[in-house]
C-alpha cells in the first residue's frame, strides 16, 4: 500500500491516489505531448533539426529547451504558505494562484530571448517540469524518453514531412496536438 507522512501523521488516502494519479497522467501526458509538440517544433524549423544532426548542440539542451518552449502543462494551482507580494499584488496566506507555466517559460525577466527557440539555452530554468517541492517527480525518466526519442529520430531519418493538416487538442490542462501525420524520410 502506498502510503507517506507529511509532519509524522498520514495522508488521507484521497491525497495519496491524486498523487499516484498524478504521476500517471504526468507521466503519459508530458512525454507524449512534449514528444509531438517537439518534432512538430523540429519540422517547422529545419534549422534547428540540422543543429541536432550535426552535433552543434548537446540533446539534452535540446530537450530542456523544447520542454520549455512546448510548455505542454498550461497551468498548476497552487495554494499560498505564507503572505507575499509578487508583482505588485498581494497574495496572502491560503490564497489560491494559478502558475501560467506557458507565460513562466516566456518571462523575459527570466530568460534572454524567450520567444527564440534556442537549443543551447543555458540556464534553462523553465518550469515546464515545475520547482523545487513540485519538481516532477518523473523529470529525469522524461528527459530520457524525450532524449532518446529525438536521438533514435535523428539516428533513422533525414528529415520528416508534414502529410497533413495538424490537429491541436482542445484541453484547457496540456498543450499538445491530437494530429499530426507526416512521412519520415529515412537514412
Amino acid at each position: 500500500m502506498a502510503t507517506y507522512k507529511v509532519g509524522g501523521r498520514l495522508l488521507p488516502v484521497e491525497d495519496v491516489v491524486l498523487n499516484l494519479d498524478n504521476i500517471v497522467v504526468g507521466g503519459v501526458q508530458t512525454v507524449r505531448h512534449t514528444a509531438a509538440m517537439g518534432l512538430y517544433t523540429l519540422v517547422q524549423r529545419p534549422d534547428l533539426w540540422r543543429k541536432l544532426q550535426q552535433g552543434e548542440v548537446s540533446m539534452d539542451s535540446a530537450v530542456d529547451e523544447l520542454l520549455r518552449w512546448t510548455s505542454v502543462g498550461l497551468h498548476t494551482l497552487r495554494t499560498a504558505t505564507r503572505d507575499i507580494e509578487l508583482g505588485g499584488r498581494r497574495i496572502r496566506r491560503g490564497d489560491r494562484v494559478a502558475v501560467w507555466v506557458w507565460s513562466a517559460n516566456r518571462d523575459p525577466e527570466a530568460f534572454e530571448r524567450p520567444e527564440e527557440i534556442l537549443l543551447d539555452r543555458s540556464p534553462n530554468k523553465h518550469l515546464a517540469l515545475g520547482l523545487g517541492a513540485h519538481y516532477c517527480i518523473g523529470a529525469p525518466l522524461a528527459k530520457a524518453e524525450l532524449s532518446a526519442l529525438y536521438t533514435a529520430a535523428l539516428e533513422k531519418t533525414v528529415r520528416i514531412e508534414p502529410t497533413g493538416p495538424v490537429e491541436h487538442n482542445h484541453s484547457i490542462i496540456n498543450f499538445g496536438l491530437d494530429r499530426f501525420p507526416v512521412r519520415l524520410v529515412s537514412r
